[in-house]
Parts: structure tokens; sequence; C-alpha cells
């Protein structure tokens, strides 16, 4: 878990409707909500972008970096071969949970 001036992020393992199935996700709450019931404002499933994992396996932690390090860093994007722009990444808030390989 991480706390970002967006909220708090934390990272998931495993598919809490079956419990052997991975699901690698990054989720992000609101942490000043009242509500009695959290839900994520924002999830990122990066099951697809990663190798597979067993179930209850892999994410085990999540980092954040915001843009304006990775920007004047020249932070590379693999995915689009890209220098990295967070106008291209829409609800990301202002930094970015980068991802990793397991």
């Amino acid at each position: 878990m991480v706390t970002t001036p967006g909220g708090v992020i934390v990272s998931t393992e495993c598919d809490n409707s079956n419990s052997n199935v991975s699901s690698l996700k990054v989720l992000r709450y609101d942490a000043s909500s009242t509500a009695t019931s959290l839900n994520a404002t924002a999830e990122w499933n990066l099951t697809a972008d990663l190798p597979s994992a067993a179930a209850n396996s892999g994410l085990e932690a999540v980092s954040w970096i915001p843009d304006s390090y990775l920007t004047a860093h020249g932070f590379h994007d693999e995915h689009t071969n890209t220098a990295y722009d967070p106008a291209a990444y829409s609800g990301h808030g202002s930094g970015r949970a980068p991802r990793r390989s397991l």
C-alpha cells in the first residue's frame, strides 16, 4: 500500500470470487471518504501485461512516482516505445505506479 495525493494505492493477487485464479491489479481508493463501503475509484488490471502467476502470487508491493520526476528524468514507456507523456494516461492522478515484472 502507498499513499499518494490522489488516494491510497494497493495491489491484489487473487480473484476473490475464485481463489484458484490469479488477478494482478492495482487499485486506488479515496482515503478521505466517509462511506461505509469502500470501493475503488480506479483499477488497473495488469494480469495480461505480466507473466503468469499462481493464485495469491505476484504483486507484492506497489510504488508511486510523481509525473514531474518521471518527465524530468526521461522515463521511457516500454508499452508504447515512446517518452512518457502523462497526458496519455487519463485518470492516473499526478504520478504513476510503475509496472514491475514478477
